[in-house]
Formats: C-alpha cells, sequence, structure tokens
C-alpha cells in the first residue's frame, strides 16, 4: 500500500481534451519531462491499475469540488484520491481494460521526477496506432506524439494555488492551451 501525497488536482472547466493537437504537443514538448503507461482495468469488484507488473486496486477517497476563476477561465480544484492497495491473489475475470500513456510536463528543469515539480500538467491519452505506444517512453522522440489522442488533461499541484509563483506557473501553460 503507498502512502497519499497532498494534490490538488486541477481540471480547466468547460475545456475538452480532444481539443490538444499534435502541434499543440510539440509546442509543449519543451516542457516535457518524462511518460509512462499502465493499463487500467474496470470490473464490479472496482478499479485496479497494472504498472510495473504489479496489481493495485484503487479505492476512491472523494472531497468535495472547489471552483475557482484564474484569468479569463474556471478552474475545478479536486482534492479527491485514490487509496492504492495492492493486490495479491488476482484480477477480476470480468472486466474492461484501457492502456493509458500519461505525459508529464513541467517548467522546473530539476524537476526530472515527479515527487520534485510544485506544478505539472498531466496529459493522458492512448494511441490510435498500438506500434506508437510502444515507442512513447523514447524522451527524445518527437514523434511520440504521432496517432496520440488526449482524453484528459489537468494540473498537479503540490502547493496552493495563491502562492505567486505557482500562478505564474499555471498561467505559462495556460497560454500554450489556447
Amino acid at each position: 500500500m503507498t502512502e497519499h501525497t497532498k494534490c490538488t488536482k486541477i481540471y480547466i472547466k468547460d475545456f475538452n481534451p480532444k481539443n490538444i493537437t499534435k502541434p499543440v504537443l510539440e509546442e509543449l514538448d519543451k516542457h516535457f519531462r518524462f511518460s509512462n503507461n499502465y493499463c487500467e482495468l474496470f470490473s464490479p469488484s472496482g478499479i485496479f491499475i497494472i504498472e510495473k507488473n504489479k496489481v493495485i486496486k484503487k479505492v476512491p477517497i472523494d472531497a468535495p469540488l472547489k471552483y475557482v476563476d484564474f484569468e479569463e477561465v474556471q478552474l475545478i480544484l479536486d482534492n479527491s484520491y485514490f487509496k492504492e492497495e495492492e493486490v495479491i491473489s488476482q484480477i477480476p475475470f470480468h472486466n474492461f481494460y484501457r492502456t493509458i500513456t500519461r505525459f508529464y510536463y513541467s517548467r522546473d528543469d530539476d524537476s526530472k521526477s515527479k515527487e520534485k515539480a510544485k506544478l505539472q500538467l498531466i496529459i493522458e491519452g492512448h494511441y490510435e496506432n498500438k506500434i506508437n505506444a510502444l515507442n512513447s517512453l523514447s524522451t527524445n522522440r518527437i514523434n511520440k506524439y504521432t496517432d496520440f489522442v488526449v482524453d484528459n488533461l489537468y494540473f498537479l499541484a503540490k502547493e496552493e494555488l495563491d502562492n505567486y509563483l505557482m500562478k505564474k506557473e499555471l498561467n505559462v501553460f495556460l497560454s500554450l492551451l489556447k
């Protein structure tokens, strides 16, 4: 079981992730830090992820949403999280699964790991062409965005949004997404 670190997911209200096209991803690439692939399973027994040969059950812990106006957009702050429990036995037989690629972006050059960055832009999606999923872990290839379809986009903040530096970082990313 892993410990939950206090992070807030920040969503852009009424923003369609499908608007993120390859040219936008290529512009964001200067802030790219790393990526990972995992499999998410949905079953009557719960939600599970398979990552690095481990099966983990995700138990949702909900928190109320908070709406904030910021630079002409409305943001949704979500402090909900998943408690993770390692699965020792087997995964449920009846399930629906999807393979997800997650790209991490940060303006902090020292944030090669997700533990260091105070604010990250996270883009999740899948490949229409499954071959590119294998190539996506190569961080020096710009064509990692070929055939990539964005399914979800959010920011992960480790500090409060009223912090001046957090606002500045968020504003940079929002301007790139317009």
